[in-house]
């Protein structure tokens, strides 16, 4: 018995670069960008040149930076003047 898996059955648990954007739904250029930021986690194992990244990492780049203030939720909205 194998432990516990991390990802979906039949999907792979790490991404190239260009499939990492497209997983986020961001232009490969932004996501290149956080990369070089050090914003998104990468896995680079020895040997290999390719930059991969980990499904869960991705999921926690986006959780990390979901905005969940109640300020802004309760932000009155602007009412529009009548124009006489």
């Amino acid at each position: 018995m194998s432990g516990p898996r991390h990802h979906d059955e039949g999907r792979p648990r790490l991404l190239k670069a260009p499939a990492a954007a497209r997983y986020l739904g961001v232009p490969y250029t932004t996501f290149r960008d956080w990369v070089h930021r050090g914003y998104v986690p990468l896995v680079q194992p020895p040997g290999c040149r390719s930059w991969w990244f980990d499904r869960a990492d991705l999921d926690g780049f986006v959780e990390r930076y979901k905005e969940i203030e109640e300020s802004v939720a309760d932000r009155a909205v602007p009412r529009m003047r009548a124009v006489r």
